[in-house]
């Protein structure tokens, strides 16, 4: 409901007093415009599901990489999605991806993720309950 400030607060609207001094005559909520627009964390998932090619990754989802640790982790809360990691973009060099291993939030090792390569391409679908997933290259 509404914009959600750095600080966890929620802006609804306006509550306007109306009277003179003490004496309150009336109170009205003036509600915030923006209340019928996405929330904007939602604007930054791909509702839609679409594809999205980002040059270094093509995906119907959303995530952050670390290129030091070649981890890709789904933005929290976000449904399962696909995602193509093209790795001569990523790391500047095609290399063979041994493994992806899932993680959860604490550093425990959940398994391994079923993926597929072609060339520098490496394919795989995200699961609810993982954290992060961690290239193992060769």
């Amino acid at each position: 409901m509404g914009d959600v400030s750095d600080d966890l607060r929620l802006k609804v609207g306006e509550l306007v007093l109306e009277g003179q001094g003490d004496n309150i005559t009336g109170v009205k909520l003036e509600l915030n415009p923006k209340l019928n627009e996405p929330p904007q964390w939602l604007q930054r998932w791909n509702v839609q599901g679409k594809s999205v090619d980002f040059g270094f990754a093509v995906t119907d989802g959303a995530f952050r990489f670390d290129r030091k640790t070649l981890t890709l982790i789904p933005l929290p809360d976000h449904p399962p999605f696909t995602v193509t990691l093209r790795l001569a973009k990523l790391i500047g060099k095609t290399k063979r991806v041994v493994q992806v291993e899932a993680w959860d939030e604490t550093g425990n090792l959940l398994g391994i993720a079923p993926f597929t390569q072609r060339g520098d391409e490496i394919t795989f679908t995200t699961q609810r309950g993982v954290f992060a997933y961690r290239l193992q290259i060769k």
